[in-house]
């Protein structure tokens, strides 16, 4: 634990990849409403820029959130977690 102004502090619980930004979860939502999706169409349905997009699957590819495959010269980005496809699905049913 860290010592603060108010005392001691709890340390923090790590936040999933996705709950940081709110881009990262209309990313994850659109990838889980489409399926398999590239790079500039996630941009065109969720309104961020296409750099802004892959530097977020490139988080999300890490943490293990998605996966991407490549056909020809396009990389399509699926979800990969069970967990938060579950999640997913909770909140688009609410």
């Amino acid at each position: 634990m860290r010592r603060v102004r108010s005392g001691w502090a709890r340390p923090r619980l790590p936040t999933p990849p996705a709950g940081r930004r709110p881009g990262r979860l209309a990313l994850l939502l659109a990838i889980r409403r489409a399926g398999p999706i590239c790079v500039t169409d996630l941009a065109l349905a969720t309104g961020i820029r296409d750099t802004t997009v892959s530097q977020a699957l490139r988080l999300l590819r890490a943490t293990g959130t998605v996966s991407a495959a490549r056909h020809g010269r396009t990389v399509r980005y699926r979800l990969d977690d069970p967990a938060v496809a579950r999640l997913l699905d909770r909140a688009a049913d609410a």
